[in-house]
């Protein structure tokens, strides 16, 4: 292959010499001479082809990737043998082959120019065919299996599926399994499948899906002096069915319409029981119902008990009963008519002029449906009763507030009730003929009041009623003023009543089982709590009225105290515990029996003198109300708190014993030992300490009525001497002098000595030591001797010497 380049536009000739040669001897050559012309062609143009798969039936979209897509004609064959018109000019055209297969694809961009330039590429088209299988019928709520049997072109796999089963339900997988569960009837199946070109197909089948068998046998009844009974069975959805029982069905079992004769176990039993079984039952399983045959003695009507009506009444209400037939029917022995008709057991009976005027007709019902039994009848009687008629027969005139007066009325039908259009009451009854009528404010401000009795018991009629006006006379208003007391004293009542005529008589009655007629009064309660006092006024014209008011005596309070502290020279606190019903204490006067009194609640009190006070307390309540008390105080002389310790000085670990020599009734001991962690309530306790020093030991006493005394004295407790090996008096730390350790001591002498034997210091107080100087000068870095002669506090004397290292 040869290639160049041109360098410039025009026309050019290509020599070409070829040489032959035959056994490598060179026999020919020969020459041949290609003319071309070169064009200018910008842009240069650069044909594409896409896709290059596609599925069969379907519009193959093609795209052209040439470059450039504008300003550039082109030229599309699309390889099918099938047809001439398989070519387009589109830049992206379609085209639908219509077999699967390989086809070559032809694009020429820039064509019908100089310039043109053929592109060629291969296309497969890919198929795919849907498909499945299942049964072609089934029962309902059983399960059916179905399985893909799609299948594709060799370059494709089946890769979806999209089921629709027809009762709302799909899947997505090959083979799936649906349930028909209230779909019924021929049903459509479809399915749509996906290749992995991209390709589909769509195949739907039918299904037929058969409802249940439905098998209806009916509960019935029959008589046990003719058990014999005719069945009526009905199939739906079956070609058959068949009878089941322990008796006989003539003229067999698989007639719907058998005659079944029970065995004489059901007839005692009282029942039976059948089943009906479908039969012929298609692509579905046998169904069957179950029915009772009921065993009755006989048929029982019942028209209800005998009814009393008014003669005004216009509909009768009937309420029968029929016992194992199936209806019943109303008849009457009048001219009346059943609304809305004589079948129905709540019918209603409308009677006619003639029957009202008869006084009494008669209503059968008769039993209807009555199968193989004998019929039932029952008879009830309409009885019709004259209207009742009501009079009032009390006076037309009472006293006016709160009063109550009698008032009675007659009925022909022996009772009755009453009402107001007023605001009072009844009493005791609004149901009796004879009863009371109580006039509230609202009569009184009326002046008047219409009172209403009706009859009750009317047979059915409507009730009859009667109406009286009363006037309400001007009436007294009873009330009265008083000031509330405390038991004993004098509780005086003034009548505060008024009244448009004049009073004439007062009664008062004072709660306690006392009485008195005089219009002002007075009365003396001897026990506190409330009562209820009445006054009764009445008036010239005869009218009375009665106040009932509570009356309270107040309570008295209930003097009480108690004391805290019975001991010479200490504080008594004296606790008031008084009290009084419904109110508070509001006032204290003490007499304290030393001439001393007080007027607080709690006061605090010192005897200086022991023996027996008499102690006097009175409270008064808020109401003014007093009580007094007096109780005896003893106030006990305090104990004495005595006590010694041995030895009298102790070393550093060693016991002290204390004994108590406290008197008098002493019941309590403490020991506080000084040291700030010891203490002790033991009478005779031992003790010992953990450093020197003087320790306060103080003893508290306390007897039997709480007093007490305390006694404090020192013990000594002590080391025997000891001295450091060295110290450092440069005025940094603690360790700058030189002293004697232990103690305390009775007697003390320290020495110190320098190398040469001369004395340097010299102290006869533990708390002054050597400070490393003589008389003033600091003393050299060295060893010095020291001697220490000291007498403790057990009066052993102590000798010791040694040496000590000054530093610095």
């Amino acid at each position: 292959v040869i290639s160049g380049i041109p360098p410039m536009l025009g026309q050019y000739v290509v020599g070409v010499k070829v040489d032959e040669f035959r056994n490598g001897t060179k026999i020919n050559t020969v020459y041949r001479d290609f003319q071309f012309n070169v064009l200018n062609c910008p842009p240069v143009p650069m044909p594409g082809i896409g896709p290059t798969n596609a599925c069969a039936g379907l519009n193959v979209q093609f795209t052209n990737t040439s470059t450039p897509l504008t300003g550039n004609s082109f030229y599309w064959d699309f390889g099918d043998p099938s047809s001439t018109t398989d070519n387009s000019t589109l830049t992206n055209p379609t085209y639908a082959y219509p077999s699967i297969g390989t086809y070559i694809v032809m694009l020429i961009a820039q064509a019908g120019t100089p310039c043109a330039d053929t592109t060629y590429d291969t296309l497969t088209v890919s198929g795919i065919t849907a498909n499945f299988s299942m049964p072609d019928s089934v029962c309902v709520n059983n399960p059916v299996n179905y399985t893909d049997l799609s299948t594709t072109t060799a370059n494709a796999t089946v890769t979806s599926w999209n089921w629709n089963f027809g009762n709302g339900n799909s899947a997505v997988i090959p083979n799936p399994t649906n349930t028909y569960i209230n779909t019924t009837g021929v049903v459509p199946v479809q399915l749509i499948v996906g290749s992995s070109q991209g390709c589909y197909d769509t195949i739907i089948k039918n299904i037929f899906v058969q409802s249940l068998p439905q098998p209806i046998a009916t509960d019935t009844f029959a008589c046990m002096s003719n058990p014999v009974t005719n069945l009526n069975g009905v199939v739906n959805g079956a070609s058959g069915g068949l009878w089941i029982g322990s008796g006989t069905f003539s003229p067999n079992a698989t007639n719907l319409n058998a005659a079944y004769t029970p065995t004489a176990a059901e007839i005692a039993q009282g029942y039976a029981t059948l089943i009906l079984s479908t039969t012929g039952n298609g692509y579905c399983p046998a169904q069957s119902d179950t029915m009772t045959l009921s065993f009755s003695t006989g048929i029982t009507a019942f028209a209800g008990p005998d009814i009393f009506v008014c003669k005004d009444t216009s509909g009768i209400s009937l309420s029968g009963s029929i016992i194992t037939a199936s209806g019943g029917q109303w008849v009457s022995t009048g001219t009346g008519t059943f609304v809305p008709n004589p079948f129905d057991l709540n019918a209603v009976y409308i009677p006619s002029s003639a029957d009202t005027a008869a006084g009494t007709i008669n209503i059968y019902l008769n039993s209807i449906g009555n199968g193989n039994c004998v019929p039932d009848s029952d008879t009830l009687s309409i009885i019709f009763t004259s209207t009742p008629v009501t009079s009032i027969l009390s006076s037309d005139t009472a006293c006016a507030g709160n009063v109550v007066f009698p008032i009675n009325a007659s009925s022909t039908t022996g009772t009755g009730f009453w009402q107001t259009l007023g605001g009072g009451s009844f009493n005791p009854s609004d149901s009796l003929n004879n009863t009371t009528y109580f006039a509230d404010s609202t009569d009184v401000f009326n002046g008047n009041v219409t009172l209403i009795f009706s009859s009750t018991n009317n047979g059915g009629c409507q009730r009859f009623s009667d109406t009286l006006q009363i006037y309400l006379i001007d009436a007294p208003n009873a009330n009265f003023n008083f000031t509330s007391v405390c038991p004993t004293d004098t509780l005086f009542f003034n009548d505060a009543s008024v009244a448009p005529d004049p009073l004439i008589s007062w009664q008062w009655n004072f709660g306690d089982g006392n009485n008195n007629s005089n219009q002002n009064t007075n009365h003396v309660y001897s026990t506190s709590g409330t009562y209820n006092v009445t006054l009764t006024v009445t008036s010239s014209n005869g009218c009375i009225d009665s106040i009932v008011t509570p009356v309270t005596v107040y309570e008295l309070p209930s003097a009480n105290f108690g004391v805290n502290g019975v001991c010479q020279g200490v504080n008594s606190l004296f606790v008031d515990s008084s009290s009084v019903v419904g109110s508070n204490i509001s006032n204290w006067f003490w007499n304290l029996g030393d001439g001393t009194t007080d007027t607080n609640q709690y006061p605090i009190h010192t005897y200086t003198t022991n023996g027996t006070y008499n102690v006097t307390l009175i409270v008064q309540s808020a109401q003014g109300c007093s009580d007094t008390i007096s109780k005896t105080l003893f106030i006990q002389a305090p104990p004495t708190a005595i006590y010694s310790s041995t030895p009298n000085a102790v070393k550093v670990f060693e016991n002290f014993s204390f004994t108590d020599q406290s008197f008098t009734n002493i019941v309590n001991w403490f020991w506080d030992f000084g040291d700030s962690t010891g203490t002790s309530t033991v009478q005779n306790p031992t003790y010992n300490y953990n450093s020197i020093g003087n320790f306060t030991v103080c003893l508290t006493v306390t007897d039997g009525l709480g007093c007490k005394d305390t006694i404090c004295d020192e013990v000594i407790v002590f080391l025997p001497p000891q001295v450091p090996n060295a110290f450092s008096p440069n005025g940094i730390g603690s360790n700058n002098t030189f002293n004697v350790l232990g103690g305390p001591y009775k007697f003390l002498e320290f020495r110190i000595f320098n190398n040469w034997g001369e004395m340097i210091f010299e102290s006869s107080e533990q708390s002054k030591g050597w400070d490393g100087t003589k008389d003033g000068i600091v003393q050299p870095i060295g060893v010095y001797i020291y001697t220490v002669r000291a007498t403790t506090m057990d009066d052993v004397q102590h000798s010791i010497k040694g040496d000590v290292t000054l530093l610095r």
